[in-house]
């Protein structure tokens, strides 16, 4: 379908627009963008042509430093610089990934999933947690990850992710929603000051650090002792508490285990000598006593250990409200520091029985902690047609499972939020939404690049790959001998045309740019003159459109920004229209058009006169010239104006509509 758009929209706008990228859409707040400084070469693979040479350093450059090529064409037709690393995320700067989340429905278990670049997939489940109706902040460590499927080397490479989805899973099926707003790389661990060991918040094993968890009984055949564990929504902090019920029988004991590392061996948390183990506890009817051991390796029971009777205000046992345990690392006598494997909990005394919730077990040591957001990944705002998160279930052609991914307000802002339908209630029924990550520039217009050169005039080309493989680009020709000047070169998207066609997912050929996952640029030096010559480039940058429309200062139109692009027309007060906002070199008439991209007229709004060098701004409230309104998708506008001496304007763009 988007192909046959294309063809019929380039038909009737041949002479303007040459490549049809989805999406483009104006930005409200205009800036460049930088993509690389070109301080440092290394990034950028060197390529040439048979009988051509080139050889790149870094010299001085307008700001800070820039990269010369020095090249000789020769019997060749071209060398080129490119760099490959556009396509993916690094989160190797925090230890964890944090996001909010909410839902309605039926309860189902969430799975967050990343993928690296070689193909293994880590995931982390929140059981039971697709129905929880106010906004959650999920926080999950990349050691709680559990390894579920790839084709790499069976470790994640976080500074090189290339997929991260949400996906929904079968617990009691039917149906629902589930919204995820900020999602963020986050640093949560501080070395030597505080290190979580489980806050219980995803309500199933593993813990935080990694490592399984579980109940011990000493005499499982004996019915008089047991007991269980399960996931409490009356947490402290959070989704979950760990709920511990027991009953030891007469004169035994039973308790709970939790492994400080995934492979079993042990911590070094000699950092933290002086420090303190953290918890949060209350039990059901109070008085509840047990004791906390901790586990090295190379040693044997009996194992280092402190009765919650013997900390500060917990004389009597346990609460019945949230209190804080603080328990000395010294207190655990004969301790090996360097090598701890796990914490048990045991419940040897009276009362035999009893039940008990803990919350947030943590190691804390005085200091300043660096707990925060360390970047952005996707804070959600645009909608996924923008964006490039996409949305599917198993079978879902076949009517198995149906989805939709929907722009929502957020916890701040917007969310995106995936509605979705078990229509079998099979266990191993999922749906997800995921987003194939590449470097996002679909909220500009163009590309800009310093550049000065000295010998034989020859060509700039310009080459952009997006994640399906599919190439476009722009030529420049004769423009390498600026006799040592620099210039400035200015590449709008609309100027690019399609070298070489993709393949997408499912095997279809690509022959669109997908301005939401740019994987590589490339700058190449093609033949005019031949011959050698030396060009320093520096500078790569994006612009947004607002930067782009300065350009147009000796037009008529002279400015012309999209605030709300794309808007969504839902009533709930945000982005419901479309603002033109514009200013006019002279005094015009000014009309606003809006097409399909079939070519139909689908909205006229007469502006009337306009007085220049002030701001105007014009409404559209995405409805048709009968007030209905209109589908959800991609539009034309178009921007006309003509002044009291008939001499005409225009501006043509693309604007969207999503609910």
């Amino acid at each position: 379908m988007r192909s046959l758009y294309l063809r019929m929209f380039r038909k009737i706008f041949k002479s303007w627009f040459m490549i049809f990228i989805f999406p483009i859409f104006l930005a409200g707040s205009g800036f460049a963008e930088v993509l690389d400084t070109m301080e440092s070469a290394t990034n950028w693979l060197v390529e040439v042509d048979r009988g051509s040479s080139l050889s790149t350093s870094t010299v001085a450059g307008l700001t800070g430093n820039a990269i010369q090529l020095d090249y000789d064409l020769d019997s060749g037709e071209w060398v080129s610089i490119t760099r490959e690393d556009f396509a993916n995320l690094d989160t190797s700067s925090g230890d964890a990934v944090s996001f909010y989340y909410k839902g309605a429905g039926d309860s189902n278990h969430i799975k967050f999933q990343i993928s690296d670049a070689d193909g293994d997939v880590f995931e982390r489940k929140l059981a039971n947690l697709s129905n929880i109706s106010s906004w959650t902040k999920a926080i999950l460590t990349f050691d709680s990850l559990s390894h579920w499927e790839g084709t790499g080397d069976g470790t994640l490479d976080r500074g090189d992710i290339s997929k991260i989805g949400f996906a929904v899973n079968v617990s009691e099926g039917g149906s629902g929603k589930v919204a995820i707003d900020g999602l963020e790389s986050y640093q949560l661990n501080t070395p030597a000051v505080s290190l979580l060991f489980d806050n219980f918040n995803c309500g199933t094993p593993p813990n935080d650090l990694g490592g399984n968890a579980g109940i011990y009984d000493p005499n499982p055949d004996d019915p008089t002792e047991t007991c269980s564990e399960s996931y409490d929504r009356d947490g402290k902090e959070g989704a979950y508490a760990l709920r511990l019920v027991y009953d030891r029988g007469g004169s035994s004991y039973c308790g709970y285990w939790s492994k400080t590392k995934s492979d079993e061996s042990g911590r070094d948390l000699s950092g933290f000598a002086g420090g303190d183990l953290k918890f949060w506890l209350k039990g059901e009817v109070g008085g509840e006593k047990f004791k906390v051991e901790l586990h090295h390796q190379g040693d044997s029971a009996p194992w280092p250990e402190v009765q919650l009777t013997a900390c500060a205000d917990f004389g009597s046992g346990a609460p019945t409200t949230y209190q804080e345990v603080t328990m000395p690392l010294a207190s655990f006598a004969g301790l090996d520091l360097s090598k701890v494997t796990e914490l048990v909990i045991t419940f040897d005394q009276s009362p035999n029985s009893g039940t008990v919730y803990i919350d947030k077990i943590r190691f804390a040591k005085s200091g300043t902690s660096l707990e925060g957001k360390i970047s952005s990944l996707d804070d959600m705002d645009e909608p996924a047609l923008i964006s490039g998160w996409q949305n599917y279930g198993a079978d879902e052609d076949k009517g198995i499972t149906t989805t939709s991914l929907d722009s929502v307000s957020g916890q701040d802002g917007k969310a995106l939020q995936l509605s979705y339908s078990f229509n079998r209630g099979e266990s191993d029924d999922w749906v997800v939404m995921e987003r194939d990550w590449g470097r996002n520039i679909a909220g500009s217009d163009s590309f800009r690049f310093k550049y000065k050169g000295i010998g034989n005039d020859n060509n700039i080309e310009l080459r952009v790959m997006d994640k399906n493989g599919t190439i476009f680009s722009k030529k420049i020709f004769d423009v390498t001998n600026t006799g040592g000047e620099w210039k400035t070169a200015t590449i709008p998207y609309e100027e690019l045309s399609l070298l070489t066609t993709g393949t997408y997912s499912n095997g279809d050929i690509a022959e669109k740019l997908d301005l939401t996952k740019i994987e590589a640029i490339t700058f190449l030096v093609t033949k005019g003159d031949g011959g050698s010559g030396t060009l320093i480039i520096d500078q790569l940058e994006i612009l947004e459109v607002e930067d782009f429309r300065k350009g147009r200062e000796d037009s008529l139109i002279q400015r012309i920004i999209v605030p709300d692009n794309p808007i969504s027309p839902n009533n709930d007060g945000i982005k419901d229209r479309a603002s033109f906002k514009f200013k006019l070199a002279r005094y015009a008439n000014v009309t606003l058009k809006i097409y399909d991209l079939v070519g139909n007229l689908i909205r006229r709004i007469d502006g009337g006169e306009k007085e220049p060098d002030i701001e105007h701004t014009i409404y559209w409230d995405a409805r048709d010239n009968s007030e209905k309104l209109v589908r959800n998708g991609l539009y034309l506008y178009l921007l006309e104006a003509e002044d009291l001496d008939k001499k005409t304007d225009q501006v043509k763009h693309i604007i969207g509509v999503i609910r």
